[in-house]
């Protein structure tokens, strides 16, 4: 979509490996961090699931998610992650699924 469209404008020149290595495990890494374990646990603490809610609707917008079709995609992937955070109370694993993610897209775009 367009974050993969600007994403490849980024890393034309770059190699692929370096590619795979920052999209597709520190983004999702940083992404987690940020939006399930700061924005939704430390931010809101006792109110872990309106912060959840709230940081997944930050995690679409950070995404550019305005048309109906990235609405979709992008509260399907957040909510995802956010039920996998709250429903283990381990940030590991929607970082494993959010790295899971990304690397099939990255390598995905070697086909397109």
């Amino acid at each position: 979509m367009e974050n993969q469209a600007a994403l490849n404008k980024i890393f034309i020149h770059v190699p692929f490996y370096l590619y795979l290595v920052v999209a597709g495990f520190i983004i999702p890494i940083m992404e987690e961090i940020i939006f399930r374990g700061l924005l939704a646990k430390v931010l809101f603490g006792k109110y872990f699931k309106t912060g959840l809610v709230i940081s997944s609707l930050l995690f679409m917008a950070g995404h550019s998610a305005f048309t109906p079709q990235t609405i979709v995609v992008y509260g399907i992937m957040s909510a995802g992650l956010a039920i996998t955070y709250y429903k283990t109370k381990h940030i590991e694993y929607s970082m494993g699924v959010h790295i899971l993610n990304n690397s099939i897209a990255v390598l995905l775009s070697l086909f397109v």
